[in-house]
């Protein structure tokens, strides 16, 4: 979370033009991995940081540019990448772990020539990917593009009755899961969010159509988020529309909560912030650091909860350091170099080659498992934690650079990551399609703004899915705004020429 919103801050100096801080990252990124690079030749270890440094540093080059565009798809991209690849190395290297140990979480065994060896790939794929998006143009506009249809929509008076819609579908799609996965005990949080291994059993049967409905929850919150802010519109600090904002974020963290997604949460506040500056309303200062603050505390709760045998957890320690640096650190989230240079090493002779079934696998994911029970596994994380890991419990997405690999070896990697980058590009100058339009500002961030966080950490297949999947349910409540606010204004003028 404290990664995300750094990253956020200085991509919003380099909107404003103050250019300065993202040049200073690159440079600071380069010179350590200059420098662990040089030191290196006398301590191999030291190449996990300088692999990891310069992964950062090429990622911070499209932030450089000007008329980089700060909450767009690429800035949880650099966020992703320093925490992943340029922070976590560092820790590593001083072996200590608060659970697991760092061997038994990351290296595996491997001596430090394998991770160059296999890092070295990993980063080619970085600079591809990265090629690719600044290749498409992001900050391009999209003239004469037939989805400029999507900026008429309006969020009419009507939009709080739509929000109240979709929190109430998304509450009920909470209750459906709570009672179909047998109830919520504090002490069995991670137990939910564990995949079942690769066998599709009745531990892996996770509700699907209920999860996804839950989403409502959230669009619920970014729906209102967007008509809060809409041009013109005055807020006051109690005013009844921030006391429903809180209480929909509230909302919008209950399933988040109950299966342990700590990123989730992360995200839901990234694209509210998104939202407000799109829409030229920027938050605070103090407003910024609260919900810092807030995001933290709430992450940290989730992770002590995970490791508690029982319902309790002090409150002195939600926001303790450790807690924040197991939180963020020491787990396999984010597809990073030592997870992707397992991947690479051990296909196909371990793990076999996917011929793109990771990507193609996902057109099977909207059919409910109660419909086709022998539906194939759709999430390639499970194969990677049973077959890397040896973890038949909980999954380990391989992100866009490990499934090119995966799927295609060295065709995948010059190829299919050039090409995930474009598609991050592109999605990205959607943006542009109107900055006017506060429904399409609702659509672009709820929809599409996590695109290349998901492609970064879950790869392709799960990034174009993911996304679809939570454009369709934005685009459902912002239709259903603008069909309300057309009745809304018919009633109003048959109103008036009735009198």
């Amino acid at each position: 979370m404290t990664a995300i919103t750094a990253a956020v801050e200085h991509a919003e100096g380099a909107q404003e033009g103050r250019s300065v801080l993202p040049n200073l990252l690159l440079l600071g990124w380069s010179l350590v991995a200059a420098v662990a690079g040089i030191m290196a030749m006398g301590n191999p270890s030291l190449w996990q940081v300088c692999l990891g440094a310069a992964a950062s540093a090429i990622v911070t080059l499209p932030a450089t540019q000007r008329g980089y565009t700060a909450y767009g798809p690429w800035t949880l991209v650099i966020a992703i990448t320093y925490v992943a690849c340029g922070i976590r190395p560092m820790y590593v290297l001083t072996g200590d772990s608060p659970g697991r140990s760092v061997d038994e979480l990351f290296l595996l065994g491997q001596p430090p020539e394998f991770f160059l060896d296999n890092g070295l790939v990993y980063l080619l794929g970085i600079a591809l990917f990265t090629a690719g998006y600044i290749f498409a143009g992001p900050e391009k506009e999209f003239k004469g593009s037939p989805l400029r249809i999507l900026s008429k929509p309006v969020l009419g008076p009507s939009t709080p009755v739509v929000v109240l819609l979709c929190a109430l579908i998304g509450l009920a799609a909470l209750y459906m899961y709570v009672s179909a996965a047998g109830g919520v005990n504090l002490s069995d949080f991670s137990s939910k969010a564990r995949s079942g291994g690769t066998e599709i059993s009745q531990d892996y049967e996770s509700h699907g159509v209920a999860r996804s409905l839950t989403q409502f929850s959230v669009v619920a919150f970014w729906l209102h988020v967007a008509y809060s802010l809409r041009p013109g519109n005055k807020i006051r600090l109690l005013s009844t529309e921030v006391v429903a904002g809180v209480l929909l974020f509230i909302l919008s963290c209950l399933f988040p909560i109950i299966t342990n997604a700590r990123s989730d949460i992360a995200y839901t506040v990234f694209v509210a912030l998104a939202i407000a500056s799109l829409l030229k309303r920027p938050p605070k200062l103090i407003a910024l650091l609260l919900v810092t603050v807030v995001g933290i505390g709430v992450i940290n709760f989730l992770t002590l909860s995970r490791g508690s045998s029982t319902s309790e957890v002090e409150l002195s320690d939600v926001l303790a350091v450790s807690v924040i640096e197991e939180s963020v650190i020491y787990n396999r989230n984010f597809a990073d170099l030592y997870n992707a240079s397992h991947i690479i090493a051990n296909t196909p002779e371990v793990l076999p080659s996917a011929n793109g079934s990771t990507i193609t696998g996902w057109l099977a994911a909207p059919i409910p498992r109660a419909l086709w029970p022998e539906k194939p596994l759709v999430n390639p994380g499970p194969i990677v934690g049973e077959y890397i890991y040896g973890n038949g419990r909980s999954g380990v997405p391989p992100g866009i650079v490990a499934e090119m690999w995966w799927n295609w070896q060295w065709p995948g990697i010059v190829v299919g990551t050039f090409v995930g980058g474009i598609l991050v590009g592109l999605v990205s100058r959607l943006k542009n399609i109107s900055s006017a339009s506060t429904a399409w500002i609702a659509l672009f961030g709820g929809g599409l703004l996590r695109f290349g966080a998901f492609a970064l950490t879950s790869g392709i297949g799960g990034a174009l899915f993911k996304s679809l999947e939570a454009s369709v349910y934005m685009f459902l409540a912002v239709s259903l705004c603008a069909i309300a606010a057309g009745a809304f204004r018919s009633g109003v003028h048959h109103g008036a020429a009735g009198s």
